[in-house]
């Protein structure tokens, strides 16, 4: 949780790159540990999809986002604060 925080703080600093690097380490820790079904996993998925649409790398970023979108929703249901950041992502 550590890496994905210290990759959101990049993010809202704005240095996509860092953020990128930060939140790849942390996903690939997160579905080493979990999965790649997991949660987590899709949290750290849309964040670091966040991070490279930033960087102009929309055709990346979109699969990653909108997956992470749909399992989000499927498993931790609309009003989760996770969910409703990945939706934020997407602009829905």
């Amino acid at each position: 949780r550590v890496l994905q925080a210290q990759g959101e703080v990049k993010m809202r600093l704005g240095d996509a790159p860092a953020a990128e690097a930060l939140l790849r380490e942390a996903l690939a820790i997160r579905v080493a540990a979990l999965g790649d079904g997991h949660w987590a996993v899709a949290e750290t998925q849309s964040a670091l999809g966040e991070a490279l649409a930033a960087q102009g790398r929309i055709d990346e970023a979109t699969p990653l986002m909108t997956g992470a979108y749909e399992r989000l929703l499927a498993q931790r249901g609309a009003d989760d604060r996770r969910t409703r950041d990945a939706r934020a992502r997407l602009g829905r």
